[in-house]
C-alpha cells in the first residue's frame, strides 16, 4: 500500500514539474506570411479595386487614399478628386482600353506587373488581415 502511494506521489510530482516547466507554444506565423494570407490579400485588394467594400474599407476610401497619397506625387494640373475617381474606375479592369495608360500615369508599367492602385489597396488591407484571420478562426469554432 505504501509503495502505491509513493508511486502516485512521484507520478504527481513528475507531472507537476512538467506542467510548471513546460515551454509556451510557438507563436503562429503572421497571417500575411502564409500562402492563404497572401491569397486573401490579393483577392481582397482585387475586390476593393473592383468597387466592393472589404473589411470595412470602401471603394470611396480607396479613391480618397489614391487622391491623397498617390496622385499628389504625380505631375499633373490638379483638377481635384475627379482624376482619382476616373483613374480608379479605369483601373477596375485590365481589359479597359485606357488601363495601360492610367496605370503608367500612376507610375505602374504597361505590362501590368506594377499596379499602383492594387498596391495601395493591399497596403490599406494589410492592417485588417489579422482581424480577418481571427474572425474566421472564431467562426470555425462556433
Amino acid at each position: 500500500m505504501a509503495s502505491l502511494a509513493l508511486r502516485e506521489q512521484r507520478a504527481f510530482s513528475a507531472g507537476q514539474w512538467r506542467w510548471e516547466n513546460m515551454e509556451p507554444d510557438a507563436p503562429a506565423p503572421d497571417f500575411l506570411d502564409t500562402k492563404e494570407g497572401q491569397e486573401w490579400l490579393r483577392e481582397s485588394a482585387e475586390s476593393l479595386v473592383q468597387g466592393l467594400t472589404v473589411e470595412g474599407i470602401t471603394h470611396d476610401q480607396l479613391v480618397d487614399k489614391l487622391d491623397a497619397e498617390v496622385i499628389p506625387g504625380v505631375d499633373w494640373n490638379k483638377n481635384g478628386k475627379l482624376l482619382a475617381i476616373l483613374l480608379a474606375d479605369i483601373l477596375k479592369s485590365d481589359m479597359h482600353p485606357l488601363f495601360s495608360t492610367a496605370n503608367q500615369f500612376l507610375g505602374g508599367t504597361c505590362d501590368k506587373k506594377s499596379q499602383p492602385l492594387r498596391d495601395l489597396a493591399e497596403r490599406m488591407l494589410t492592417p485588417k488581415a489579422a482581424e480577418y484571420c481571427q474572425r474566421t478562426s472564431e467562426e470555425d469554432y462556433d
